[in-house]
């Protein structure tokens, strides 16, 4: 009997356990309870690692065809809708559509570092505005302590349609008597907007302008806490904006910085002319160029803009830009250590003394020769374009290889874009590249040749200034002579004053690694250099990821901009 009533008491015991361990859940699923715990964390976790989808440019008619979406209901109505216009006022038109093509430059989103360097500015106390927090997708945070909520939550997502549209442009802004007009594309995302809001402008340069610029990120965010309008610019002469049927020397006159300045002027002119926008205040953000042409409008034009944010924007222009890759191996000294340097100075003395025609021929047959004859080049793409971890990931990666060369050409393969199209700068046909427009501007304009004449980088002397100057002469004329360069650079820094533009309400932000960051204006009260992070990489949504200094970069360009827009 004893036995029997232990038996009892036993099986009691059991019972209770599987239930406190799972009170929720029926005796009877008790068994098939972690499978299907299991498998369902297994197809939450596949569903977090898919990529976020890409959005996709509206395909479009031709731009003096009338509008290819019909007036909706949202500000600018009657703007949007263009009247077909005369064949004796247009220039050339737009035949065919070309795909687009992602930008040179894209930000990224990195994961949390230590702080390098201590902020320029320290950040204001608390920002006008909270901003939301976007979710890092890269890794799980831990869970703060129990009733501290550090970061908002993020905006809910929403499908919103960008509308493509066409405004009207003079083809010479500085030619009264020239009536030749063209038509620039540009793209509006409204879902923010309340009446009499802001007017926030994403300025468009080297690049095809893309839906993901105004429908994600910080200056995205910012709209939505001020409730503005954001319009996306594209540059003329590149994407869909075609002023001229060829890129022939004689066309590309008329692709200066100074009308790309009237294109930004007009177009905000036209946009607070509407109904209810008169009073409207405007915010610009300009990523590299583009912050240049934020900059050069905010000191042409200082009652059009009330604010500009300006990030990697070079200012100052020289014809030997050798600090260019001397910037380099110095930002991989600090991101990737001093043996990755090594590493590639090492990778460049081998190439440049090779003389093994069978070693030759096995890194031409992996598709490994050419990336490496255009190292620097390539490198330099790896650090300008990605933040502090793109470059650590190359660092050790190349460090964990047996032969330097046949390491490194398989990175460098990896990671190369298609350097023949965006490099194709004789073809004087528009193409879906931009190589051949923007080497006019360097060559007509800008200068800053990034060449390898300073010993002070980690590569062979593969492209003296000799050479890259010879390339402007061939390609585009004989008048592109070494003076006439030197002459248009000295122009663009006088015309506008460096790294002293003499310009209010603007916020410069530059990173530690981006190698264009001598150019820029980093000794100002409102500039703010930014460590682990290079070119532009600072404009993504405030992350959980962002180190100390990037959040608070991000959080003072917050609330300097409410300050601009209740002046």
């Amino acid at each position: 009997m004893n036995f029997y009533f232990i038996l009892l008491a036993v099986a009691f015991t059991i019972a209770t356990s599987e239930a406190h361990r799972h009170p929720d859940v029926p005796p009877q699923a008790r068994d098939q309870l972690q499978p299907k715990l299991h498998s369902q964390s297994h197809a939450q976790a596949k569903a977090q690692a898919l990529p976020l989808a890409q959005p996709h440019a509206q395909p479009h008619a031709q731009p003096h065809a009338q509008p290819h979406a019909q007036p909706h209901a949202q500000p600018h109505a009657q703007l949007h809708v263009q009247p077909q216009p005369h064949p004796q006022h247009q220039a050339q038109v737009l035949v065919q559509p070309q795909p687009l093509v992602q930008p040179l430059v894209q930000p990224l989103v990195q994961p949390l570092v230590q702080p390098i360097v201590q902020p320029i500015v320290p950040p204001l106390a608390q920002p006008q505005a909270q901003i939301p927090v976007q979710p890092h997708v890269q890794s799980q945070p831990q869970a703060p302590p129990h009733g501290q909520l550090p970061y908002p939550p993020p905006y809910p997502h929403h499908e919103h349609k960008v509308k493509i549209l066409w405004i009207e442009q003079k083809l010479d802004h500085f030619n009264k008597s020239d009536t030749r007009a063209w038509f620039m594309r540009y793209m509006v995302n409204d879902k923010f907007y309340r009446p009499h809001g802001p007017i926030f402008i994403n300025i468009g340069a080297e690049w095809p302008i893309v839906n993901s610029s105004i429908t994600s990120g910080h200056f995205h965010d910012m709209a939505g806490i001020y409730h503005a309008i954001i319009y996306y610019t594209e540059h003329r002469y590149y994407g869909e904006s075609r002023p001229t049927n060829s890129l022939s020397t004689s066309d590309l006159q008329y692709l200066t910085y100074q009308q790309a300045i009237e294109d930004l002027a007009h177009f905000i002119r036209v946009m607070k002319s509407q109904p209810g926008f008169s009073a409207s205040r405007v915010i610009m953000l300009g990523c590299s160029y583009a912050g240049s042409l934020a900059i050069w409008l905010k000191r042409e034009y200082p009652d059009l803009v009330n604010g500009i944010w300006a990030t990697g924007a070079p200012v100052f222009y020289k014809f030997d830009f050798s600090d260019y890759m001397v910037n380099v191996g110095r930002s991989i000294r600090i991101a990737g250590g001093e043996a990755c340097f090594q590493r590639i100075h090492q990778a460049a003395y081998e190439l440049y003394h090779l003389n093994d025609s069978r070693i030759k021929y096995d890194l031409y047959r992996l598709g490994y020769l050419e990336p490496l004859e255009g190292m620097e080049n390539e490198i330099a793409s790896v650090v300008q374009h990605s933040n502090g971890d793109g470059t650590r990931d190359f660092c050790r990666r190349l460090l964990e290889g047996h032969n330097v060369l046949f390491t490194l050409g398989a990175l460098l393969k990896e990671k190369s874009y298609d350097a023949a199209g965006e490099h194709d700068v004789r073809n004087p046909n528009y193409t879906k590249y931009i190589g051949r427009q923007w080497m006019y501007q360097v060559c007509s304009q800008f200068g800053n040749f990034q060449t390898t004449s300073s010993f002070y980088h980690p590569f062979t002397n593969s492209a003296p200034l000799n050479y890259m100057a010879a390339e402007c002469k061939a390609i585009f004329g004989p008048q592109f002579t070494m003076d006439f360069i030197s002459q248009q650079i000295e122009k663009v820094n006088s015309l506008y004053g460096g790294f002293h533009p003499n310009i209010t309400n603007a916020y410069y932000t530059h990173g530690q690694l981006d190698p264009w960051r001598t150019t820029g204006i980093i000794h100002d009260l409102m500039s703010f250099t930014l460590p682990d992070v290079s070119h532009c990489g600072d404009t993504n949504s405030i992350t959980i990821a962002d180190n100390n200094e990037l959040r608070a970069s991000k959080e003072r360009i917050s609330a300097l901009v409410g300050q601009w827009i209740r002046q």
